[in-house]
């Protein structure tokens, strides 16, 4: 196969806009909820024969995530984790915001982002959610996952009411699934101030499968074609995938001291 654009792979997944799920309508499948409809499964040709042995390296990663925090103030809660975030490519927290995801979505549970001196945080990529989970904003993961091995997770930290700065904004990147970044500190004059919850925004995810697809079509990293797709690029739009977030306040216990910083 010979792949005659620059452009994003001409595949199904790249060019649907599923961002509200209601494109699919009712097409007579058991498929319920705001995505609704049919089942669409790998899509012909998608993600190619596999006959080039290149492939993307296998990311940076510093452990599993399920330690023990250190009680540095006599807690006894350890720090929290918020599980299995799923989105798409296009997921937006609002029409026109370049907001992937929010904790204000949690509801009650911003109850955990009260914090006065401390607030660290780190990722952990999941591997891709199976087909027909739903995101966190109701739309269905219609097709197949693609087998991504790393993400790359732009974040920041704000106070309600407030725009994210440089000071207060992080990218934890080429991470591995299934392990955790690197922790990032926020403490003193780079922590918001705020009476309400920390609020965490996600502003950019990006994967290695875009230049998997290339390398799967007999295509090299160094060819000019994987321009904008290697090492990593933009989850595409069709698609869903899942990260953690973990993180300590004053009032839980902190990451371990053998869990390295930034």
């Amino acid at each position: 196969m010979t792949l005659t654009s620059c452009t994003q792979p001409t595949n199904s997944r790249a060019s649907y806009n599923n961002s509200n799920g209601s494109n699919w309508g009712n097409n007579g499948n058991t498929g319920t909820g705001n995505g609704g409809g049919w089942d669409w499964g790998n899509g012909s040709g998608d993600s190619g024969d596999d006959s080039n042995n290149e492939q993307t390296d296998p990311g940076d990663g510093y452990g599993d995530g399920n330690e023990e925090g250190n009680a540095d103030g006599g807690q006894t809660q350890n720090f929290y984790t918020v599980g299995s975030i799923v989105i798409h490519g296009n997921s937006r927290t609002s029409s026109g915001s370049n907001v992937r995801w929010s904790s204000t979505s949690l509801g009650t549970g911003q109850a955990m982002l009260y914090t006065d001196s401390r607030f660290n945080i780190r990722v952990r990529p999941r591997t891709a959610p199976s087909q027909g989970t739903y995101d966190d904003y109701g739309v269905k993961c219609h097709y197949n996952p693609q087998q991504y091995k790393k993400l790359k997770i732009k974040l920041c930290i704000r106070a309600e009411g407030q725009a994210c700065n440089l000071t207060r904004t992080v990218t934890f990147g080429d991470i591995a699934n299934e392990e955790v970044s690197k922790v990032k500190e926020f403490s003193g004059s780079t922590l918001p101030s705020t009476y309400g919850p920390m609020i965490i925004d996600i502003l950019d995810v990006q994967w290695d499968w875009s230049c998997q697809y290339y390398l799967n079509q007999d295509y090299s990293q160094s060819d000019a074609v994987t321009n904008g797709y290697c090492p990593m690029a933009s989850v595409w739009p069709n698609d869903c995938v899942a990260f953690d977030l973990q993180f300590s306040t004053d009032s839980t216990k902190d990451f371990p001291a053998s869990a390295p910083r930034m």
